[in-house]
């Protein structure tokens, strides 16, 4: 029996893009010569691809990490073959079926045998000698299963984190991702994972090719009301003052509605301990303490008012309180910037 040589003329690893899966597939060329060094003859042949964890037979913890049988086609000896590619015949004993899987450990070595000759000739099992040496395959394989982590890595990061996430961030450059939450319009086309998860809930853009981000500076959010009705909803998730803050943008009791700022409806008790001739300045805007809680209040001289009697002693006018504050009712925050994950 005949010796064969295989001698490579390249190792391709290939990949798709990060949105597809990536392929376990790997493109392989070599030439097969006898042993004096002259091709085959052209023709297609039958030969055995196996993956080995080690470059000699035999060697302790040896394992069959993959294998397939193609039909290749050789002319003047060179031939090439996609492994893992459909049409081969998986060989028993490997451990994995998907080559995508085969590139878990640092060392992997490439066997070849020869099984069938190009006029049909089987070659038998005790006469199937693998082509010597084991080819160890280097970094441009190993993209397959950086691809494959890669693309898990990113399938995980969008589980965690999908496209429309918002989040305080305590930067001022935004991050790699994300956007400023700034009211900005973006491209749905440019965008579309983010514009899938948003829409124009948050402003329609132009109202042809672009949609706005949400606008959250200087304002705080508000989980959506939706059907809550007990004494912690809403008071008014569908009033018409839940507008939109950019045109074309959500209103109501929906996702992107904003709010205006508001004091809630109340009442103030004019109570002091007793009252007599005493307790009242005589001028205008003279203040007083009505109780023994520091509340004050003034009396105003009214002449045409009716006359009030407090335990016995009367005046003319009215008490009044007077108001205090800011411009705003708030509690203690911070500054954050808002970003949404694009």
């Amino acid at each position: 029996m005949k010796k064969f040589f295989a001698l490579v003329l390249g190792i391709l690893a290939l990949h798709s893009t990060r949105a597809q899966t990536v392929p376990s597939l790997m493109n392989y060329q070599g030439r097969l010569t006898d042993e004096t060094g002259r091709a085959l003859t052209n023709g297609t042949y039958g030969i055995q691809f196996r993956l080995w964890n080690k470059p000699v037979a035999g060697q302790p913890d040896e394992t069959l990490v993959w294998g397939q049988q193609y039909d290749v086609s050789l002319v003047n000896g060179v031939f090439n073959v996609i492994l893992g590619a459909s049409g081969g015949a998986p060989l028993p004993g490997a451990g994995v079926a998907d080559l995508q899987f085969a590139f878990g450990e640092p060392e992997r070595y490439l066997g070849l045998t020869l099984v069938r000759l190009s006029d049909g000739t089987v070659i038998s099992e005790a006469q199937r000698k693998e082509i010597l040496p084991r080819q160890q395959l280097l970094s441009a394989p190993y993209a397959v299963e950086a691809g494959r982590a890669h693309s898990l890595v990113n399938d995980l990061s969008e589980a965690l984190c999908p496209p429309g996430t918002i989040l305080p961030f305590g930067g001022s450059a935004v991050p790699p991702g994300w956007f400023l939450c700034d009211g900005q319009q973006y491209s749905r086309t440019t965008y579309a994972r983010l514009f899938a998860a948003i829409a124009t809930s948050w402003g329609q853009g132009d109202g042809i090719g672009t949609f706005n981000v949400p606008d959250l500076r200087g304002v705080f959010l508000r989980g959506v009301n939706g059907n809550r009705n007990d004494t912690y909803a809403d008071p008014s998730p569908n009033y018409p003052e839940r507008n939109n803050a950019l045109p074309g943008g959500s209103t109501g009791n929906q996702v992107g509605s904003y709010q205006a700022d508001q004091f809630g409806s109340h009442n103030h008790d004019v109570w002091g301990m007793a009252f007599n001739s005493n307790a009242w300045g005589t001028g205008p805007n003279t203040e007083n303490p009505l109780n023994n809680n520091g509340l004050l209040a003034a009396w105003e001289p009214n002449p045409g008012a009716q006359s009030l009697n407090w335990y016995g002693t009367t005046h003319q006018g009215h008490p009044y309180l007077r108001e205090s504050g800011g411009n705003e009712s708030r509690p203690r925050n911070a500054y954050v910037n808002y970003i949404i994950k694009y």
